[in-house]
This record gives structure tokens, C-alpha cells and sequence, in this order.
């Protein structure tokens, strides 16, 4: 026989994909294991055991979690159900006189599934997109107040100019609402609600507006621009052609020159330009509709230079927005179409000079004809489509994203998932078209991004494709993922540090994970994560997990269990958990494990026969999975590898801190148990164990085996740090 005695101290490999259980060679072996449910590896190596989601509320039916956080410390969470807002802030749900906030939308289950958002930059707006939907916008107008708007598109964007010479279209009035004609059949019902532009070349019977030129009381001139002025004051033009889109102004100076002539100046007022912009209002047939004019017409001709808007019902909506370098570019298929700068509704592509300026409007096609995934800003506007992925930026370093300055390049073909990716540090982590590996964009050479798959150590965790993520930066840097099985998994992720570990998390009661969304917590120092679950019965909660302790801290009473309540005040004995009626929970009380109870109808549990009868600190709630197992150890002997040789765990070293409610098994042997609190046989009887901070040798012996595994179950509600693990196998010689 051979005494082997691997030692484990660094668990930020996290939980190993079943086809990398061969790779004793690879690096991230040593601080890897074969299960992590329940635990959480931390950045300085240690696995801790994951707090409890606490309840927060029940939801008013299936939903999604969307954050919404103005500035730092005013962030809301917002429920977003069939047709209904719900919104939670300072740990709660917002109330008003007891009744819950609420907002009705337009959107339907789906519908609320399939919608991406974009936050404004004055911080209090957001906007929906969705391409069955006109856009939305939910304003924030107090504390505890909200609105929804529709966001108004001005000024386009619109589809490529008509061609054909033969299909023209006519309006019965230069301004208000009107009657458009065509010549043949070219409307339809869903034209209704999106935008139409008329272009007229032919001005010709308009004089042009010149210096110096006299003029007479409301005469016409067209100036330089192609828009067309009343006069409205003075007899001889100035010097300035007039340039504005509304009201009436002067062309340059209003009196006599240095040289006593004049006097120069006249007013003009805005009347209407070659190009006129109308809404559609209405739909009689396929070649009338009625509309509203938005820009004056020049003419009531019949013309074929006409474009229909880049959205309606008929067309479909924009379905990504994203700002970046103060422009909103939205997403339809494969276009993306940028607003002017600071004007995010505005898609005017002409200046008051009716030029194509840098901070006009633009569009810009990919040169894949799949729809885009997903658009994310950062240093540049990251987009991912079915087929690649890309990144919008200036050509030109001198000027920003603008009109003939702009380099679209491929940087990958791996292909997106229509998933919301997040953030990391200025650049996107997204899902890969399948939905089941996780992909991150880094920084390469060249001026060119390179891809990182965040799950090629772990691709079992998408067993079941993935579809929702969220990001924790404080206390540590976590990625969270929802399956569309419900199982909820977290990353530790520090690329910085090379550190890439995953881990499972699932929810006490057979709960199923739904929506996850992070913000920031109320006074500023961490996010908190937040979770929509699905019960076995079909209810929907809302929770929050509770936060991480910090190093060498504990709670007696802390969250460790799901849909947790707590309680915190002078003694009782009795304590009601509506939502958990008929469940069984776990107690702590006043930092005693009490055990398991199954409440009432009411959700109601009497503790007065236990103990002293009454606790002035409770928690209660549904215990969750907790267990880590070792890889199969790989270490040296003094006849060789260990590797699949016939060997059985004789002893087990474990370091832990401010530890409890633990249980090794080594060997998959039943009975080769011990739980930690069975060391303590000096503690009293009916109160709080102290917490463990110590090396703890375990005398324990297994049956033969080849893998030689140790296993760590936390059994009862307390929080556990393992900081390192030792094992002393006897192998044998052959």
C-alpha cells in the first residue's frame, strides 16, 4: 500500500464538465471539483456556502424582472407581468396607502418575454422595444410614480425612395390632415400609425432667394436650402439666406448699410420644403389613406419620389436600442438607424441647410441579412447577429460615429442568441445561437476583438439552454445565468485574474428560477441579485439574495434558506409565513437550529414548547442543496500516480471558518459520516452552537474505491466557509 495525501486550497475552477473528469494534466484540475451545488467559490480560493433568497413579495402572476436605477442609491426593480408594471424599491414592494404601484402596458405574456429596453440618459426615462409593439417609454415622475408614453418618432426614419416612375402618390392639401392617393394599390391597414415623405423637385415658378434682390409683400422665394419662405417685412433682402425650419426671422441686417444705402432685411417666414413629412391616420383602401401633415408639402401634385417609414404595424418596430456617443440607434432586422445627436427621437438625415452634417441621422445595414441578436454600447456599439458578430466605430479618430465616418467590422461568426447579454468591463457577455455556451468579447491585437467561451471548462451548463443573465460586481465580480429548466447558475469570473469557475444554485421547495436581474443595493456598497421563482404550485415570488458576509464576519441568524422571512423584535412564539403555508421549513431561532417544520393553512408555526418557548430572532424558509465533492485525487505516491489505482480514504483534514451544520462523507460510504457538530461535546444543551474556526482532523474510513471522493453536505441552515481540504488515501501498490 501507498499513503497519498492531496491537499485542495483553491476551489475557483468551480464545478468541471463530466468530459474534462481525464484532464489531470490541465491547470485548472488542481483548483477545480466534480460537484458545487449550493457553495460559491470566492476570489482568494475558498468555497462558502451560498445565502438564501429572502421574500420579498409575491408576484401578481408569470413575470420578468427588469432593473431600473435612475442614480446610485434610488434603484427600482421592476415586475413586469401580462399588461402590468409592478415596481420594488428599498428592499420592498412600492406601495401607496398599501396598495401596490401599478402601470398598465400593452404587452402580452410573450410579448413582455421577447422585449428589449434601453435606460435614457436623463435617468428617469426608459424605453421598450419590440417589434409587434410601437415603442414605449415609462417615465419616473416621483418617489412613487410612473407613467407610460409612446415614444414619437420625428422626422423618419424611412425606407430606400420609390423608383418606380409609374406609382405615384397625390395629397389633397399642403398642410393638415389630408387624403393621400396613389395610382395603383399600394396601402395597407397596417400603414396606419407610421410615417410617409412626398419629395417635390420641381420649384421651378418660385423665384430664388439672392442678396440685394427687392421684394414684394407676401411673395414666395425658395432659398438656398430648397425650402420655400412668405416674405413678411421689408423691401430689399440682406445678406444671410434664410435657413430655418419655423416661425419667421430676418435674412441678415434690418436697416441702412455703412454706406447709407439700404434699408437691407427682410423677414421671412417658413412655409414648406421640397421634401414634406406626413402620419399615416387612417386606412380606406389599398389606394387611400388619410394623414396627418408633420411637415408642410410643397405641392399637391402627384409624385413618385415618396418613401414609406422604416416602422409601423405593417413594417414591424424597432426591437434593440442602444445609446452611444449621444445617439440612439435602434434595430429592425438587419438595419441599425442611428437618431441625430441629442435628439433620440429626432431621424432627420438633412440639416436646417439641407446638408448631411455629422450630427445627422444615418443608417447603417449589416452586411449579414439575419436579423441583429442583440446591441450592446461600450467604447463602440457592439452588435450580435445569428450568423456574426460586429462593432460599429468612427473611421476617422478626428470625428465621432457620423455620416460617412463609420467602419462596421466583423469580429466573429460564432453566432447570438436573441438573449440580452451584459456587461463585463465595456464589452459584451452573450450567448452563443444555441443558448448554451456563454461567450465573451476581449481585446485582441490589431484592432480586433477576440471571443472567449466562459463555458469550455463547464459546457454542461448548458445542458438546457440558457435564457437570462445577470452581473454582480460588489462584493465580488459573480455572472448569473437562468436555464429554461429553471436551475439558477453562478460564475466567479475574473478574467483578470484567469479566474473562471461555475457553479450550480439551486432553490429550496422545488422552486424554479425565471428572471434574475442585479442592482445596486439602497446604500450604495453592492449589488443585490433579485429573482423571480416559479413554485410547485405554480405561484410566483419575488426575492432577493440575501448578501454575502464579509471576511472573518457571521450571523447567527443569517438567510441561509429560500422564500426566507425573518423576524427581529421582543420575544414571541408564534410566526406566520403566509406564502409558505402547508411547506415545510427549516427554523433558526435566536441562532439555534430548531429543525424542520411543516406550517399550517395559514402559513403559521408555534415554537412555545421548544426551548424557552419564545425568540426574539427568527428565520424561516425552505432549505436549499448544498454539497461539494472532490475530483478524483491525482497525486503522487511512492509507487507513482494514484490515478485508478484500488484505494480507500483513511483520514480527512478540513480548515473551515466561522463554520457550521457540516457533514463529510468520503467514498460514497454512508457510513463513513461525520458531522462537525458532533465534535463539540463540551457545548450546552438548548442553545446556539459557537461557530467553528479551525483545522478539524477527521478519523474516516472508506471503502475501496477507484475515485476516492470526499463529499461536504451542509446540513442545516448556517453559514460555512471551507478554506481547505485534505485527504490521506491508502492506494494500492498495483
Amino acid at each position: 500500500m501507498s499513503l497519498v495525501t492531496p491537499l485542495q486550497s483553491n476551489f475557483t475552477g468551480g464545478e468541471l464538465s463530466p468530459l474534462m473528469l481525464g484532464r489531470v494534466d490541465h491547470e485548472v484540475w488542481k483548483v477545480s471539483s466534480l460537484e458545487l451545488t449550493g457553495w460559491v467559490p470566492r476570489p482568494q480560493g475558498p468555497i462558502e456556502a451560498c445565502p438564501g433568497f429572502e421574500y420579498v413579495a409575491s408576484a401578481a402572476g408569470p413575470c420578468r424582472l427588469i432593473p431600473f436605477e435612475p442614480y446610485l442609491t434610488q434603484s427600482y426593480i421592476i415586475e413586469m407581468s401580462a399588461l402590468k408594471f409592478r415596481f420594488y424599491t428599498n428592499d420592498v414592494l412600492l406601495t401607496v396607502a398599501t396598495v401596490p404601484v401599478e402601470v398598465a402596458h400593452p404587452y402580452t405574456q410573450p410579448q413582455v418575454l421577447g422585449l428589449d429596453y434601453t435606460f435614457a440618459a436623463d435617468g428617469d426615462t426608459m424605453w421598450f422595444w419590440h417589434r409587434s409593439v410601437a415603442p414605449k417609454q415609462l417615465f419616473r415622475t416621483g418617489a412613487a410614480s410612473f407613467t407610460l408614453g409612446d415614444f414619437t418618432f420625428a422626422n423618419g426614419p424611412f425606407e430606400d425612395r420609390n423608383t418606380d416612375k409609374t406609382l405615384t402618390v397625390q395629397a389633397s392639401a399642403q398642410t393638415g390632415a389630408v387624403t393621400l392617393v396613389a395610382n395603383q394599390p399600394l396601402f395597407d391597414a397596417g400603414d396606419v400609425g407610421g410615417l410617409f415623405e412626398m419629395e417635390f423637385i420641381d420649384l421651378s415658378t418660385i423665384p430664388h432667394w439672392m442678396v440685394g434682390m427687392t421684394v414684394s409683400a407676401g411673395m414666395l422665394v425658395v432659398s438656398v436650402n430648397g425650402k420655400v419662405y412668405q416674405h413678411s417685412a421689408g423691401t430689399i433682402t440682406g445678406s444671410a439666406a434664410p435657413t430655418h425650419n419655423t416661425g419667421t426671422q430676418y435674412d441678415g441686417i434690418n436697416g441702412n448699410d455703412v454706406n447709407g444705402k439700404g434699408p437691407y432685411g427682410c423677414a421671412w417666414t417658413y412655409k414648406y420644403s421640397a421634401i414634406g413629412r406626413l402620419k399615416i391616420t387612417g386606412f380606406t383602401d389599398a389606394t387611400h389613406v388619410s394623414a396627418t401633415v408633420v411637415q408642410d408639402l410643397a405641392s399637391t401634385n402627384a409624385t413618385y419620389r415618396w418613401r414609406f417609414g422604416a416602422f409601423s404595424p405593417k413594417r414591424g418596430w424597432p426591437e434593440h436600442g442602444a445609446i452611444i456617443q449621444d445617439r440612439l440607434v435602434l434595430s429592425k432586422d438587419n438595419n441599425r438607424y442611428a437618431s441625430q445627436i441629442g435628439l433620440y427621437n429626432d431621424f432627420d438625415r438633412f440639416n436646417e441647410n439641407g446638408d448631411i452634417g455629422d450630427d445627422q441621422a444615418f443608417i447603417s445595414p449589416l452586411t449579414d441579412p439575419n436579423p441583429v441578436a442583440w446591441m450592446q454600447s461600450g467604447n463602440n456599439l457592439f452588435t450580435g447577429g445569428a450568423r456574426e458578430e460586429g462593432v460599429m466605430q468612427q473611421s476617422s479618430a478626428a470625428r465621432g460615429i457620423a455620416p460617412g465616418n463609420i467602419r462596421n467590422t466583423v469580429n466573429s461568426r460564432r453566432g447570438s442568441a436573441t438573449v440580452r447579454p451584459v456587461d463585463l468591463d465595456g464589452k459584451p457577455v452573450f450567448l452563443q445561437r444555441n443558448r448554451r455556451k456563454v461567450l465573451r468579447i476581449t481585446d485582441t491585437t490589431y484592432e480586433r476583438l477576440g471571443i472567449e467561451d466562459l463555458t469550455r471548462y463547464a459546457d454542461h451548463v448548458g445542458n438546457s439552454p440558457m435564457v437570462e443573465f445577470a452581473k454582480q460586481v460588489e462584493p465580488m465580480p459573480l455572472l448569473w445565468a437562468v436555464r429554461e429548466d429553471g436551475m439558477l447558475w453562478g460564475c466567479l469570473l475574473m478574467p483578470e485574474e484567469a479566474i473562471l469557475g461555475w457553479f450550480r444554485r439551486p432553490l429550496g421547495g422545488g422552486m424554479l428560477a425565471r428572471s434574475i436581474v442585479a442592482v445596486t443595493a439602497p446604500d450604495g456598497t453592492r449589488e443585490d441579485l433579485w429573482l423571480a421563482a416559479e413554485t410547485v404550485s405554480g405561484a410566483w415570488f419575488v426575492m432577493k439574495l440575501a448578501p454575502f458576509r464579509n471576511a472573518g464576519e457571521y450571523d447567527e441568524n443569517g438567510i441561509m434558506c429560500d422564500a426566507a422571512l425573518t423576524y427581529d423584535g421582543v420575544s414571541a412564539s408564534i410566526f406566520t409565513a403566509a406564502h409558505l403555508a402547508d411547506k415545510e421549513v427549516e427554523v433558526v431561532a435566536d441562532g439555534a437550529v430548531l429543525g424542520l417544520f411543516t406550517l399550517d393553512g395559514t402559513g403559521t408555526v408555534d415554537l412555545s414548547a421548544i426551548g424557552e418557548g419564545a425568540f426574539s430572532k427568527v428565520m424561516l424558509g425552505l432549505p436549499f442543496p448544498c454539497r461539494w465533492r472532490s475530483l478524483p485525487p491525482e497525486a503522487g505516491g511512492d509507487n507513482g500516480p494514484a490515478m485508478f489505482k484500488i484505494g480507500r480514504t483513511a483520514k480527512v483534514w478540513l480548515r473551515v471558518q466561522n463554520s457550521l451544520g457540516l457533514r463529510v462523507t468520503v467514498d460514497d460510504e454512508p457510513n463513513a459520516a461525520q458531522d462537525l457538530e458532533s465534535l463539540m461535546t463540551d457545548s450546552v444543551m438548548d442553545t446556539a452552537l459557537p461557530f467553528m474556526t479551525l483545522d478539524i482532523p477527521l478519523d474516516m474510513v472508506g471503502g475501496y474505491d477507484r475515485r476516492n471522493v470526499i463529499q461536504i453536505d451542509r446540513t442545516s441552515a448556517k453559514q460555512s466557509t471551507i478554506l481547505a481540504i485534505m485527504g490521506q488515501l491508502e492506494k494500492a501498490n498495483g
